[in-house]
């Protein structure tokens, strides 16, 4: 749900960016489309609609460097953050915060 109404609230014309962390990293890493008609298959056109309408996809250091990811091999769109400073950055501009 988080990444569809990310994609729908980016092609309403709002300016969003989405965190991951934890797990949700997995959201960002090459190869996740699956199956087609399977959750995963949906989820990856909900993420690949939402980076196509110009949202952004800041994906946590820590955390991708726990499930093993790079930049390297992380989905078109994505961004590994820097430090945390970077990831703070973005909660302090902006205007609302929504958390899935």
């Amino acid at each position: 749900m988080a990444v569809h109404f990310a994609q729908y609230l980016q092609e309403q014309g709002a300016d969003v960016t989405l965190l991951l962390d934890v797990d949700g990293v997995r959201l960002a890493e090459q190869g996740q489309a699956k199956a087609p008609g399977t959750t995963n298959a949906q989820i990856s056109t909900y993420y690949d609609g939402f980076v196509k309408a110009g949202g952004k996809v800041l994906v946590c250091p820590h955390c991708a460097a726990v499930a093993g990811l790079t930049a390297q091999n992380l989905r078109p769109g994505a961004h590994l953050g820097k430090d945390l400073g970077e990831l703070a950055d973005v909660f302090l501009a902006a205007d609302k915060t929504l958390d899935y």
